[in-house]
């Protein structure tokens, strides 16, 4: 009776977080509406070459840093991270000043293949980061070992690859879920998607009910994607890298090649369309959209690094309370349902949901952008934060609880010092989740605090060049401050 009374508060924002799924289920057809097939078939193939492609891209770039003497590998992964960090809008719109719209090449860059290539660009440091995790999680003894039978080439295959397989299909999962969600690059590049056919349906007709009834088909997948992507997420991906790995020593010349290969590719991808963006920048523009823009700069960095330090307290009290109890794993299926939505379909819900006059001071305020983030980024936190309680000695836990020490004492004296860095890590990766976010902010932002995003996306539709080229600037200076808090302190 006393455990399932210690069950029961974490049981009701459960049960509220669980109610709107079911009413998505119970949603009646609208009247004069169709089901898109064609153009859902169209989103999963594209998803799919997106995924495929980023993750096998980012295969040998993983090996290099992990397992080889490559120099400045640092500075390589930081750069190649910087795609991640940056708003997906700023690539696609880098990529359209590129190209003359008259060019043969415009139609290939307004279509599958050109969103295919900018959002591989986008999600490829996703991959190239689990992947980095994967191979140095290989015992560098069993490495060894296997080298005295096998040259390095038939070790990777018969191997290497069967050990990181798991990382490689959660990859390919994770990354097909965030470019189904994909909406900034798709309307940028004007490429229609099923989710812009939801946020059409939305924003033409303010068809809410029609809007959620579409969505009820990314329900269903993304109940499949959650339930392939749990016993790679529960059991095999334990991010818990090796005491040794094994390093592979490359001669003078191949370090040469592979350097100079990996900075032309990276000026290709990342350089060539942001200085194409930022070509028509002068000084004057730059005051100019300074002080046009520093309420939205401020807004924005405030609001991120407020969000990102209250969700990483939040989630360190939910993974400790939730560390011994049996509903951690309805916890995790629950969140991370949330974190599969697209977030077209999580704004439409949220709105459906609070457009109501008795949740008026949530609605018109920046606690709904504030809420939308934490129901897709919970489970990051929650999760990463879970494995590394797993790690700790349990004896601490038990001497200090057998000498009368109060939860919260537990918590204050032994956790919280012991998830320190963690935590720093996780403000900072929850700042580039915020900073980044388009989709939810664009919808549920108020007019009386303008954020960065919209005031790009907005300007970016039918402002001079110059003034795009600005607010691109900031952009991009926030985005390499971040980079640089995160890559100040990693080895690789």
């Amino acid at each position: 009776m006393a455990r399932s009374l210690r069950e029961f508060p974490l049981l009701l924002p459960l049960l509220t977080l669980l109610a709107p799924i079911l009413l998505l289920l119970t949603l009646d057809k609208p009247e004069g509406i169709t089901f898109p097939y064609p153009l859902l078939a169209r989103s999963l193939l594209l998803s799919l070459t997106v995924a495929t492609l980023s993750t096998f891209t980012a295969l040998p770039p993983a090996w290099l840093l992990a397992k080889s003497d490559l120099p400045l590998k640092r500075l390589l992964f930081a750069l190649t991270f910087t795609l991640f960090v940056l708003p997906p809008y700023l690539l696609a719109n880098g990529w359209i000043t590129t190209i003359d719209t008259t060019s043969p090449l415009a139609d290939l860059l307004f279509g599958f293949w050109g969103v295919v290539w900018v959002q591989s660009a986008i999600y490829l440091p996703l991959a190239l980061l689990l992947l980095l995790f994967a191979f140095k999680e290989i015992d560098a003894t069993q490495e060894e070992s296997a080298l005295l039978y096998a040259p390095p080439l038939r070790l990777f295959f018969r191997f290497i690859l069967p050990k990181i397989r798991p990382y490689l299909l959660f990859s390919i999962l994770l990354i097909f879920a965030l470019s189904l969600n994909e909406l900034s690059i798709t309307q940028t590049l004007r490429y229609h998607t099923f989710t812009q056919a939801i946020f059409e349906r939305f924003s033409a007709f303010y068809d809410l009910k029609g809007s959620l009834w579409l969505s009820r088909a990314i329900l269903f997948l993304a109940l499949g994607i959650a339930i392939l992507q749990h016993p790679f997420w529960r059991e095999r991906l334990s991010l818990q890298p090796s005491q040794r790995s094994l390093r592979y020593q490359l001669s003078t010349s191949t370090k040469t090649l592979i350097l100079l290969f990996w900075f032309a590719s990276l000026t290709l991808i990342l350089l060539y369309p942001l200085l194409s963006l930022l070509k028509p920048l002068t000084f004057d523009a730059l005051r100019e959209g300074f002080s046009y823009a520093f309420d939205a700069l401020w807004h924005t960095i405030l609001l991120s690094f407020g969000w990102a330090i209250g969700m990483t307290l939040l989630a360190l009290i939910l993974a400790w309370l939730l560390s011994s109890r049996k509903q951690k794993i309805l916890w995790e299926w629950t969140l991370g349902y949330y974190f599969l939505l697209p977030s077209t379909m999580l704004w439409v819900l949220l709105i459906y949901l609070l457009n109501r006059p008795i949740l008026d001071a949530i609605y018109h305020s920046i606690a709904i952008i504030l809420f939308a983030w934490s129901l897709k980024y919970l489970i990051l936190f929650v999760h990463l934060f879970g494995i590394k309680l797993s790690t700790l000695p349990r004896s601490q836990i038990d001497a200090a609880t057998l000498a009368g020490a109060k939860p919260l004492t537990l918590f204050s004296a032994i956790i919280v010092p012991k998830m320190r860095r963690l935590s720093l890590f996780l403000i900072l990766l929850g700042y580039i989740l915020a900073f980044r976010e388009s989709s939810l902010t664009m919808m549920l932002q108020t007019p009386d605090f303008p954020l960065l995003s919209t005031l790009f996306l907005t300007h970016s539709a039918n402002a001079r060049p110059e003034s795009i080229a600005a607010l691109a600037s900031l952009i991009l200076l926030l985005s390499l401050l971040s980079v640089g808090a995160i890559f100040a302190k990693i080895r690789l």
